[in-house]
């Protein structure tokens, strides 16, 4: 049964190096439209990120996140669509997890994120 609660928000952007910013709901409506328009162009960069480092945590993360936001925004108007999202940023959420080490604070909070997302996506799915 799919659950009816709005889904945690998370926005990745590409500049240089991946960076993920944590945003709350009420701050994530300004910038929604942003994120849909350069999601192609990331998208695109870090999927070849992928392949060529498949253990590249900030690729993993970021296209993870990104597929995330993307299925999170089409939810709202095509159900189906956005299931096709989650199961990708899926994939790359749970190969992201094991290359992280939970002692290191950065990467605890990485975890803590991409655990909140799968728990989400798994509602969905």
């Amino acid at each position: 049964m799919r659950s009816t609660q709005t889904p945690p928000t998370f926005f990745a952007f590409a500049v240089g190096a991946a960076a993920l910013v944590v945003l709350g709901a009420g701050e994530a409506a300004c910038v929604v439209d942003v994120v849909v328009e350069v999601a192609g162009a990331v998208e695109g960069t870090t999927d070849r990120e992928v392949e060529i480092q498949p253990n590249n945590v900030n690729a993993l993360n970021s296209l993870g996140t990104l597929l995330y936001s993307q299925g999170a925004t089409t939810l709202k108007t095509d159900a189906e669509k956005a299931k096709v999202e989650f199961k990708e940023a899926k994939e790359y959420l749970e190969k992201l997890i094991p290359l992280l080490s939970p002692s290191k604070p950065a990467q605890k909070k990485m975890i803590d994120n991409a655990n909140t997302m799968l728990n989400f996506i798994n509602t969905q799915l």
